[in-house]
């Protein structure tokens, strides 16, 4: 093999996972398994496609990227990400840990059949258009509700049953007395900087779509 062997097949493969549509995922695999080979076609056969794959994602598809949520949790652990690795999966474990319990409990007490705030702003756009043709004609005709018409993401039960799986804390019970005692404390590994600056912009992936912040 080539040493561009290893790339040429990266690029097949990225292709693959990041397609939204099975016809085009069929076309790519075709080539990825020609160009890849014996080993190619062997690994394929033991990885499950909805692990991977767009295309077999067990979801609903919208045929976009992005990383929003990626970005927003990343946000939301600035600090911890500053700590030695032990200290940092530990305070990340218990943060996700209460944000869990709380946004459990605070669901807990909803009525509507959809979030709060998603049903205030349901209800403030129906009442713009109610006086429309195509929202007398489809939504409101005879008595519709327009629930109907809203994706299962914003529902309260979907919300709920994302904060149903409960983060088991992990256990210390093979730690022995005088460890629990004393501050654990792992300190990162040395290292030389790197040559030239470093990097501070992220790698987008395939297919993310760029947000222009300019104001015009």
């Amino acid at each position: 093999m080539g040493s561009g062997y290893g790339e040429v097949v990266a690029n097949l493969f990225q292709k693959c996972c990041y397609t939204p549509s099975q016809l085009v995922f069929d076309q790519e695999m075709k080539t990825l398994i020609k160009d890849g080979g014996t080993i190619i076609h062997k690994y394929l056969q033991n990885t499950p496609k909805e692990n991977w794959s767009n295309a077999h994602f067990r979801g609903k598809i919208y045929g976009k990227m992005c990383s929003n949520i990626a970005e927003s949790f990343n946000s939301s652990i600035l600090d911890e990400r500053k700590m030695p690795t032990y200290q940092m999966i530990d305070n990340i474990r218990v943060k996700l840990m209460e944000m869990s319990s709380d946004r459990q409990r605070e669901a807990e007490i909803w009525t509507p059949p959809i979030c709060p705030t998603m049903d205030d702003e349901m209800m403030k756009m129906v009442e713009v258009g109610r006086h429309w043709n195509v929202c007398r004609s489809t939504i409101l005709k005879d008595g519709g509700n327009p629930y109907d018409y809203v994706e299962d993401y914003f529902t309260t039960d979907f919300y709920k049953s994302s904060y149903s799986y409960p983060i088991i804390p992990v256990l210390d019970i093979e730690k022995d007395e005088q460890s629990m005692s004393q501050e654990f404390v792992i300190e990162p590994p040395l290292t030389k900087r790197p040559p030239d600056r470093p990097k501070v912009k992220r790698l987008k992936s395939i297919g993310e779509e760029t947000r222009n912040n300019r104001k015009t």
